[in-house]
């Protein structure tokens, strides 16, 4: 114990993650107290591989940070990560519950004749919890909206 100190950060990194395999936690799988402005980052990249996983053409994440509406949306951010902290408590699943929802966001806006770019999906990430209620209704209110993701991920 006495030369823990004397370890670099990676000698570190090593005792921590034999430690927590020991112990029987992931470290990947903990809930990560993360700042207001790495969830904008998150959902932000999430929205951005999303959308290059549907083929849809879109501007890249930094970009996207420093348009018009990267105000507005990190101030939408706090209310969707809340939702769906609610739901899936690791960020694994935070980010496959994420796919799941701007995937249905995107093919709602295709729906009703909205025009669907990364920047306009920046400003309906809103409806976020809508379009996931609508699509699983009751699932959210339960507390069962991480099954979907579960299963989907195979968990």
């Amino acid at each position: 114990m006495a030369e823990l100190p004397l370890l670099t950060k990676q000698e570190l990194g090593k005792v921590v993650a034999l430690v927590n395999h020991l112990r029987g936690t992931d470290v990947s799988e903990k809930q990560v107290d993360i700042s207001d402005k790495d969830d904008a980052m998150f959902v932000l990249d999430t929205l951005c591989q999303t959308l290059s996983g549907l083929g849809v053409e879109h501007t890249s994440a930094t970009m996207l940070r420093t348009a018009s509406q990267y105000s507005a949306f990190k101030e939408k951010v706090p209310g969707i990560m809340q939702y769906v902290r609610r739901q899936c408590p690791t960020r694994v699943k935070q980010r496959a519950l994420l796919v799941v929802g701007i995937t249905l966001l995107y093919e709602n806006m295709v729906t009703i004749g909205l025009p669907v770019s990364s920047r306009y999906l920046m400003g309906q990430i809103h409806r976020f919890p809508s379009v996931l209620n609508a699509e699983f209704p009751g699932y959210a209110h339960a507390g069962l909206l991480g099954m979907v993701v579960r299963e989907a991920d195979g968990a």
